[in-house]
């Protein structure tokens, strides 16, 4: 019984927190500061339930100003330029630059919010690496431990579930550095069911 109430408990926070889509576009410049350029798009039953503002299962997701104003007074080096939300059918899109003076500045943003940034060197070159989902799919690993639990209880792959919850909401992230472009593309849906670690590393 605790086994099928866990399963579907999981299986109603996936919905319940889903319809999220995230857009982020980093330019380092040749001193190592540059700009963040997000665009986090929320459907607004989300935002009126309150799920992204310090529930203890969840990240806490910055969507609002003062979230961003938060989160850049407690990270040095980081500044907010602009901030703009509006509506678009039946979701909220915040539109935000983030500048920051040196690029391993952005790692204490982004692990705050489910993603791992490195900033290392190797052999004189800067080199930046992104993952997307923890070590090998941290959506990943919790579809293994629910797995056989979701095959006898809920009658499907919990991946489906999260597919179809995510449907129409992508996440792309974009870094530009001198001389070269890297970008990552997916449906959120994919992303977050994928057993592989997702990310991206360049260098110049």
């Amino acid at each position: 019984m605790k086994s099928a109430q866990r399963v579907m408990w999981i299986a109603a926070a996936v919905l319940f927190t889903s319809c999220i889509g995230v857009k982020t576009d980093i330019t380092v410049e040749r001193d190592l500061s540059g700009t963040a350029r997000l665009e986090y798009t929320v459907s607004r039953s989300l935002l009126d339930s309150g799920t992204l503002d310090g529930n203890e299962h969840w990240p806490t997701i910055p969507v609002g100003k003062a979230d961003f104003e938060r989160t850049v007074a407690r990270i040095e080096g980081l500044t907010l330029r602009s901030f703009r939300e509006r509506d678009q059918g039946g979701d909220r899109v915040f539109e935000v630059t983030l500048a920051f003076d040196h690029v391993s500045t952005l790692a204490g943003f982004f692990s705050a919010n489910g993603q791992q940034f490195a900033y290392t060197t190797e052999d004189g070159r800067h080199v930046l690496t992104v993952l997307f989902n923890g070590n090998g799919g941290a959506a990943g690993t919790l579809m293994g431990d629910v797995s056989g639990e979701m095959a006898q209880v809920y009658g499907g792959d919990l991946s489906d579930l999260v597919k179809k919850a995510f449907e129409g909401y992508r996440f792309d992230f974009t870094i530009s550095v001198p001389g070269d472009k890297k970008t990552y593309s997916a449906p959120m849906g994919d992303l977050l069911t994928s057993s592989r670690q997702e990310g991206l590393e360049i260098s110049f």
